[in-house]
């Protein structure tokens, strides 16, 4: 027989493992909708991808909790055996858990590792359109990047502040806060703690990859909205021919030379009409898990939810 507290953790697992096998079918059915979105407007495109990427991790914070509290709230603490199919899917989802936190903390513990290298050649600087902190770094590579999440400070790499004109640089900012006002550093972390992102690797990957073209060029396309695009456009071509001759840095923040091909980038800021801004989406799955979250405040849906994780008992 199983002790009740050690069932009700078996059954946290499992759901765990279940509410993530669900969230990554779902993006997998949903497939075919996202390869159909390239026509929408940027900010809509890299909202309603970045609500595909995060699926998984919206449903273990919905379901998981339900479970819980459904468990806390029916369980009756009679003799039950925990079967190999609940102990199984319990492995499945501690598995998922520790490899979610790890990439979690790895993510976190590299950032900290570039800002501190950073830091040791760190001089602040002002630069028009940028209210919060500022950096130049001496870098051989031309960094141009945003660091942090609640408190968001941009370095930029020597060459770059002494190669731009002002007006460049004050669109070079425009583009990196409207990074910030999309949270998109957020995003990436909050990527790096989805349950089973290794595993989907074949379709988690290619989600990510779209969504940092979407945010660059939607991140291009508000900094356009303010100088016409042709600062940015000059800015983009100065630090790439930077670039060209420097050992490239990987940042697992908000960069300023990433995502999208560079000419694409410079063709669209000199070419395309300006459009207006695109439905953001960032709420989706948000109240998705608010509704859901709701609907598991019925007695009755929250008992059929305890029944259904109590057949895991008895297989």
């Amino acid at each position: 027989m199983t002790p009740t507290p050690v069932l009700g953790v078996l059954l946290t697992l499992a759901a765990v493992a279940l509410a993530t096998i669900a969230g990554w079918l779902v993006v997998a059915l949903a497939g075919g909708v996202i390869r159909r979105i390239s026509g929408l407007h940027a900010t809509t495109r890299a909202a309603f991808l970045a609500q595909a990427r995060l699926m998984p991790l919206t449903l273990v914070l919905v379901i998981v909790p339900a479970q819980m509290m459904g468990f806390a709230r029916f369980e009756a603490g009679g003799p039950e055996s925990a079967g190999p199919l609940l102990i199984g899917l319990a492995m499945l989802g501690a598995a998922l858990l520790i490899d979610a936190l790890a990439n979690g903390v790895r993510s976190w513990r590299r950032t900290q590792q570039i800002v501190g290298a950073w830091r040791q050649s760190a001089t602040p600087i002002t630069l028009p359109a940028w209210a919060r902190r500022a950096w130049t770094i001496r870098r051989r590579f031309p960094v141009v990047a945003v660091v942090g999440i609640v408190r968001p400070q941009l370095f930029v790499a020597r060459q770059v502040t002494a190669g731009c004109t002002p007006r460049e640089l004050a669109a070079i900012a425009a583009h990196e806060a409207a990074h910030v006002d999309a949270r998109d550093n957020l995003l990436r972390f909050l990527f790096r703690l989805t349950p089973g992102a290794s595993i989907a690797a074949a379709i988690a990957d290619p989600i990510e990859r779209a969504w940092t073209v979407a945010a660059e060029e939607a991140a291009d396309a508000r900094a356009r909205a303010k100088d016409g695009g042709v600062e940015l456009a000059s800015a983009l071509t100065k630090v790439a021919r930077m670039a060209a001759d420097a050992t490239p840095e990987i940042l697992p923040v908000s960069a300023f030379i990433g995502g999208d091909d560079l000419e694409h980038r410079v063709r669209r800021l000199l070419e395309s009409p300006a459009r207006s801004r695109g439905f953001h989406w960032g709420w989706i799955n948000f109240s998705c898990a608010v509704a859901i979250a709701i609907a598991l405040q019925s007695t009755a849906v929250l008992h059929k939810l305890h029944d259904a994780f109590e057949l895991l008992v008895r297989r």
